[in-house]
């Protein structure tokens, strides 16, 4: 079994459903950052191999993103999921996301 292979069902092993949705956290916890910071992270890496799945945990970490208020996470997010769609096929979405990006 080659390299990339085995990452692959690595990464399938990975339940994602026990993960907390940015609508069950308090705004207090301080893990929101890491959190966020984690899901933005395994949609970067997902984003060519699974676009859809990369696509739900990019837009969970834009909702933490935009209620912690942290810009610069903000900005990669929307760019990240602006790359999905585009992966997609979905040039209207991905430029617009792009755009709120740079703002």
């Amino acid at each position: 079994m080659n390299r990339n292979n085995a990452s692959s069902k690595q990464l399938s092993l990975i339940n994602y459903s026990l993960l907390p949705t940015p609508y069950s956290l308090s705004s207090h916890d301080s893990l929101l950052p890491i959190r966020a910071a984690f899901l933005g992270n395994m949609a970067n890496v997902l984003r060519n191999q699974e676009p859809d799945e990369a696509l739900a945990l990019a837009n969970q970490c834009l909702a933490l993103s935009r209620e912690l208020q942290h810009t610069s996470m903000l900005a990669r997010t929307l760019v990240l999921i602006g790359d999905i769609h585009n992966n997609l096929n979905q040039p209207e979405e991905a430029i617009a996301y792009h755009r709120e990006g740079l703002d």
